[in-house]
């Protein structure tokens, strides 16, 4: 995941001096427990930052899409800081304190207001701050809400500004009435997150939702209704982790954007604030934008690898993405389109894995949440390569023997490695395996295995069936024809031919060995049942399922990871 290194460093600096006058009201916008206490003052300062500020509340500014997040806050009237007075960590008063202009400096980085320790409170007594959420969950409560789901994202800073979304926290032990003055420093509870989208020329129309997915769960805090947040024991209840993180476009008013539309001249972006759960470790995520009247969805095809570090609140996290049209196509509708996640200048993403047993590097694919190698396998296990001529069909008990394992490169007719790996049908269509050779369970890396009907089936079904879903395999190259082509699941199938054992009269084992289809076939060995395999033509849009296929044949191999 992208990160950039701490833009969100938000440090509030709070003076409180104590005196020993006793109130029974108190003023500056403080809603009091009617009792009598000591009157103290405290002072929010915002540290200097030399960015504009911008006019919203505890003030969000991201300036330019195109920069870095910088973040102004700024104290805006009518600001709430909620006040919780502890003894040995049990609450014993709070008091809500509204800012009003008189209370604001005029620079508006400083506020000064009054408030009231309650009568009752001992001393030492402990003092918590919160600013932001939805304030107490009731009147004899000391609990404060969470911001609701629909409140903690949406199209811009402000829009999460004016939800009071952001919420920042102090906790100060120990103080003493009689103490002249004392500091304390509000630190974040959540951090920010934004999606930036960006097109390579396709519009995108009526965005109404994205959404970071993994098959783990993500592990932020997401609220199930009414969350709650307990400055005193730090502890947050009423929340849930899942494997979506959704990013809604609400449009509150009086914030609302009118054009919910992705194009070439116009990014389009989603914010969010959420609470990471502590020392845990983000999982790999893709992204789906929901789109268009109909609820249409379109994923990018690569993805944010998994971090080895959590998350931590008080930072920003960015994510880019851009709508572009899949590789080959020189002209495209919508449809033959889809995201990829970027790096800010723009320049895709590329996932990869470096196979160590030959130190070949492999390009990764996502596609639903399956990660597929977007390449043939190169492994070559053996000093030497086989070449037709190894192949003995008329002695099946060989199948069964460790030499049975045999190994091809298209047209090479000789057992040197050397010259067959620096091939072109080497680094375009990788390696053909027979089917024992395809089998065994070091043919793809660790981490990865040979795909089962199920894994190729889930593929087919995905892409919308397997009619249509060889198109979106193959990549639109210009062979005699290349029905369907489109390559719009990146899966950048090339059609790499095999190795076939044609029967042969005049032969004297009774067949010839020999490499056909290239460029008009593609086939790929299944690790389900005997001999099964998949198939793409060049004449058709399908993905085939070859239920019964000779074992001698050599096929190539995609791997999936684990």
């Amino acid at each position: 995941m992208k990160k950039i290194n701490l833009l969100l460093v938000i440090l509030f600096t709070t003076l409180l001096t104590g005196c020993t006058k006793e109130e029974s009201v108190i003023n500056d916008g403080v809603e009091n427990e009617t009792n009598k206490g000591t009157q103290m003052q405290l002072t929010v300062a915002i540290p200097e930052n030399e960015n504009p500020r911008s006019s919203t509340r505890v003030s969000l500014n991201s300036g330019d899409p195109e920069t870095p997040l910088n973040v102004e806050l700024t104290w805006k009237v009518g600001d709430k800081i909620y006040l919780i007075f502890s003894e040995g960590g049990i609450p014993k008063g709070k008091q809500t304190v509204e800012l009003k202009s008189e209370n604001i400096t005029n620079d508006s980085k400083k506020a000064n207001f009054s408030f009231t320790v309650p009568a009752g409170i001992g001393e030492p007594f402990d003092l918590y701050g919160v600013h932001g959420g939805g304030g107490f969950v009731d009147e004899s409560s000391y609990t404060l809400k969470l911001p609701t789901a629909e409140q903690s994202t949406g199209r811009s800073l402000a829009e999460l500004s004016n939800n009071n979304a952001v919420m920042l926290k102090f906790a100060q032990t120990g103080i003493s009435k009689a103490s002249p003055s004392v500091s304390v420093s509000f630190a974040h509870i959540g951090s920010l997150f934004r999606i930036l989208l960006k097109s390579d020329g396709f519009d995108l129309i009526n965005i109404t939702k994205a959404e970071l997915n993994s098959t783990s769960y993500i592990p932020v805090h997401q609220n199930l209704g009414s969350a709650t947040y307990n400055p005193v024991t730090d502890i947050i209840l009423g929340t849930t982790t899942k494997i979506t993180l959704a990013f809604n476009n609400n449009n509150t008013p009086p914030l609302v954007i009118p054009d919910n539309s992705l194009t070439s001249t116009k990014p389009f972006e989603f914010w969010g604030w959420f609470i990471p759960e502590k020392n845990k470790n983000w999982p790999w995520l893709g992204l789906n934008v929901t789109y268009a009247t109909g609820g249409n969805e379109m994923a990018t095809r690569n993805f944010k690898e998994a971090r080895t570090t959590p998350l931590a609140a008080g930072k920003a996290y960015h994510f880019y993405a851009t709508h572009m049209k899949a590789e080959g196509l020189s002209t495209t509708t919508s449809d033959d389109t889809f995201l990829k996640f970027t790096n800010r200048a723009g320049t895709p993403d590329e996932n990869t894995f470096t196979d160590t047993r030959d130190n070949n590097v492999y390009k990764i694919v996502l596609i639903g949440d399956q990660f597929w190698m977007k390449e043939n396998l190169k492994y070559l296990p053996n000093d030497k390569i086989n070449y037709p001529f190894d192949i003995s069909i008329d002695n099946p008990s060989r199948i069964v023997n460790e030499s049975s394992k045999f190994y091809y490169v298209y047209n090479h007719n000789s057992d040197d490695k050397a010259i067959a790996k620096n091939s072109d049908n080497y680094k375009n269509y990788g390696v053909l395996y027979n089917w024992l050779a395809s089998q065994d369970q070091y043919v793809c890396p660790p981490g990865w295995r040979l795909p089962n009907n199920t894994d190729w089936s889930k593929l087919s079904t995905y892409l919308g069936g397997q009619d249509v879903a060889g198109g979106k395999l193959k990549l639109p190259i210009i062979y005699k024809t290349n029905t369907g082509a489109t390559n719009t699941s990146d899966f950048t199938a090339l059609l790499g031919g095999r190795l076939n054992a044609v029967p042969a009269s005049d032969s004297p084992k009774g067949y010839n060995a020999v490499f056909d289809d290239l460029t008009e076939k593609g086939y790929w060995w299944s690790n389900s049942g005997y001999y099964e395999a998949w198939s793409l033509n060049d004449d058709d849009a399908a993905l085939h399922r070859i239920e019964t296929t000779d074992r001698e044949m050599g096929y190539s191999v995609r791997c999936v990871r684990d």
